[in-house]
């Protein structure tokens, strides 16, 4: 078992598609994101996580490795985003399976163990017909309601309407104490009020604000089909491994572990097909149902 330190130590290897550097090549994102990575890590090692961070992140964006995102994990939890950094090991975690490297696969594994009970989650609580917004960002509506981990720090949460008064509240997430766990911080938006200067929007003009929504948990149920296809397409490429593995007397240790690997996937893509499909139907309500 490799220790939480450990995790600078890892260099970049597995790469997903990188985005392209300054020179417009996919060899100057990764030559870029290979400069930053050195430059981070070397930050690391002084100890002077806040500046290494940001430069991680800007590697990262350029070229997605796993070893990339371990660092980044690691770095984040150093300075208290411990959201992020479970988040970044969960991936890593996930990409270092695909790649069959079992080390990195149970490090990261492990620190997300060890993070989750100290995670800080919040809670949005909003009426229907409201659009809201946690730091900038759209929450979809199959979100609201559900304790979804954030990092300890200023938060703001705002929910508008057309032709109704907005509502905004900004609110601290205190970081648990050493070895502790984090409440829950819970927001109850209240059934927004008609706004006095501005009239309820004409009945005969779409609903944007929830055509809106309706895109963005289609967008999220498609993804989620996607992904629930992928894994099943590996479930059975596994499951058919597994069969030539396997005789009347018996599998080979290969075939154990196959058929284990595609009965994983086959969960996987159920749950990310069922999510999906609910997200696609409530994008089909929420558009029929604008104004």
């Amino acid at each position: 078992m490799l220790s939480a330190s450990a995790a600078v130590a890892f260099a970049p290897s597995v790469h997903a598609a990188p985005t392209e550097g300054e020179d417009g090549s996919r060899e100057g994102a990764r030559m870029s994101a290979e400069a930053a990575f050195v430059e981070a890590r070397a930050l690391m090692r002084e100890g002077r996580y806040t500046e290494a961070c940001p430069l991680l992140e800007r590697g990262f964006r350029l070229d997605p490795a796993t070893g990339t995102r371990l660092n980044l994990a690691e770095c984040m939890s150093r300075i208290g985003r411990t959201a992020s950094a479970w988040l970044y090991y969960r991936e890593a975690a996930a990409m270092a399976r695909e790649a069959r490297q079992a080390e990195r696969e149970t490090f990261a594994r492990s620190r997300a163990r060890e993070l989750e009970g100290r995670l800080c989650r919040l809670v949005v609580h909003a009426p229907a017909d409201a659009h809201v917004e946690r730091d900038g960002q759209p929450v979809a509506p199959a979100a609201l309601g559900l304790a979804i981990p954030v990092d300890p720090g200023e938060h703001v949460v705002r929910a508008t309407f057309p032709g109704k008064t907005p509502f905004s509240t900004r609110l601290n997430v205190a970081a648990p104490p050493d070895g502790g766990s984090c409440a829950d911080t819970v927001v109850r938006i209240p059934v927004l009020l008609t706004s006095e200067r501005g009239a309820v929007p004409n009945a005969t003009q779409p609903d944007r604000t929830q055509r809106y929504a309706a895109v963005t948990s289609g967008g999220l149920g498609l993804v989620a089909i996607g992904i629930a296809t992928g894994f099943s397409l590996d479930a059975l490429g596994k499951k058919r491994r597994a069969d030539d593995a396997c005789v009347p007397a018996g599998c080979t240790p290969d075939g154990l572990a196959l058929s284990s690997d595609a009965g994983r996937s086959a969960d996987v893509a159920t749950v990310a097909f069922v999510t999906g499909s609910v997200a696609v139907v409530v994008a089909g309500v929420l558009w029929l149902t604008s104004k």
